[in-house]
């Protein structure tokens, strides 16, 4: 069995400066009080996300509980659940998260308007929700990766991990199994291998690129073995694996969580290779950059969309049936207008917010926009299709920080409008877009 692989490399796009991300929570808010208020919950991983797409949003308060994929979706699907209020926190115009409180009483338990998944609804598996039933849509947002990670400071440092190297590490851990020990080296310390549970979609996304059912991780294992390293959140996975002190730890994090952290005392990302493939990838074109270029063009496999469930009306999102439970109601025009920005519907080069805005605040997260892509997928680890956005934003998105930071692809030219015969000549990238670089349309 491989442990270490042959790692495929691009000519670098991006360089490597590592950036700080949003602000972590302080302080406390009477979130009963907040205007406009539109309840998200579920993915650990969309937090950088959202924080960077409330600083766009100019009316609406975004109220978000970090609990799971899963749970998020449950949300909104299951009838009279709610969300319990000591997880939220209100993100502030800024981007940073005050911890909701209910003035003088504690904040109650909240009906959710949008559940957030890194993972399609039918790869659930806590709770099992399959296909979405009438009167509930799916909107799919920008595009992340998972990764799976180990500490940067590791002296015997693998560099890379294949879909079946990662099966024995995740499903035995180095364990017995009827009189053999399955064992990759040197992951096999049990209580080095932490994972986070099957109502994770960081687990359940990487689960079904290496074929492992998500609640089989660790065999047969359990958190009350003292063996399974079931981790709650990213934010506490990162800390888990960045201060882990022996070659044998691993991880997974989704990359907007890996890449401010992708330097020494921080986490490592291990490129992948996927089943069928000759060699490894990493989802950037090298370790130390941010293009995400094997993600956009299909050569990483382990990506997705961050989905946003909600109820709907005529095919509209609304809010939760429940709202006027909330401590402070929201309104359908709201949650319309969150999903719009999250989707990119209606979101033009004059609108408030307008598109260079948002594209800028989904990549600032580490978050790869649809319009960025070159391919596309309709399922869990699906197959990949070309695909040609309306309007590309390929160009812009290598340009920003986290996304290339001005190391662009050898194609991109600028343009104006006013000079498109002129700027615009390679075809087939004749069409100046909104973003001011010449793509094709």
């Amino acid at each position: 069995m491989k442990k270490t692989l042959t790692i495929c490399a691009l000519a670098a796009l991006a360089g490597g400066a590592v950036l700080t991300t949003a602000p972590t929570a302080h302080a406390q808010v009477d979130c009963t009080t907040l205007p406009h208020p539109v309840y998200i919950a579920g993915s650990s991983a969309s937090k950088p996300y959202l924080q960077q797409i409330a600083q766009v949003l100019p009316s609406v308060t975004l109220i978000y509980a970090s609990s799971a994929s899963c749970v998020g979706i449950g949300d909104i699907v299951t009838a009279n659940q709610t969300e319990p209020g000591s997880g939220f926190s209100q993100i502030t115009s800024a981007g940073a998260l005050v911890t909701c409180t209910g003035g003088a009483n504690p904040y109650p338990a909240i009906n959710v308007d949008i559940g957030v998944s890194d993972v399609y609804p039918e790869t659930c598996i806590t709770p099992s929700v399959g296909t979405l039933p009438a009167g509930y849509e799916l909107f799919n947002g920008a595009i992340q990766a998972m990764e799976i990670v180990e500490p940067y400071t590791m002296t015997q440092s693998q560099f890379s991990i294949s879909a079946d190297a990662a099966y024995v590490v995740f499903g035995y851990a180095g364990q017995p199994y009827m009189g053999n020990t399955y064992a990759i080296t040197p992951w096999t310390i049990p209580n080095e291998i932490f994972t986070r549970g099957d109502t994770s979609g960081t687990q359940l996304m990487v689960a079904t690129a290496i074929k492992l059912n998500g609640a089989k991780w660790l065999s047969a294992l359990g958190a009350e073995s003292g063996a399974a390293q079931i981790i709650g959140s990213s934010g506490t996975m990162l800390t888990d694996v960045e201060t882990a002190t022996t070659d044998a730890a691993i991880g997974i994090l989704s990359n907007a969580t890996v890449d401010p952290n992708k330097k020494l005392g921080g986490v490592e990302p291990l490129a992948f290779q996927a089943s069928g493939q000759d060699c490894a990838y990493y989802p950037d074109s090298q370790l130390s950059t941010f293009d995400k270029i094997n993600v956009r063009q299909g050569r990483y496999e382990i990506w997705g969309y961050e989905h946003f469930v909600t109820n709907v009306t005529g095919g509209k999102p609304v809010v939760n049936p429940n709202a006027q439970s909330n401590p402070a109601v929201s309104a359908n025009a709201d949650v319309q207008a969150v999903i719009n920005v999250l989707t990119h519907t209606n979101i033009t080069s004059t609108s408030t917010p307008s598109i260079v805005q948002v594209v800028g605040a989904e990549t600032a997260a580490y978050f790869i926009p649809q319009c960025a892509m070159q391919v596309m997928r309709t399922s869990e680890i699906g197959a990949e299709a070309s695909y040609q956005p309306p309007e590309g934003c390929g160009c812009l998105y290598e340009s920003l920080p986290h996304g290339g930071a001005g190391n662009t692809s050898s194609y991109c030219q600028t343009c104006t409008k006013a000079s498109e015969k002129t700027d615009c000549t390679v075809k087939p990238y004749t069409t100046c877009n909104d973003f001011g670089y010449c793509e094709v349309q």
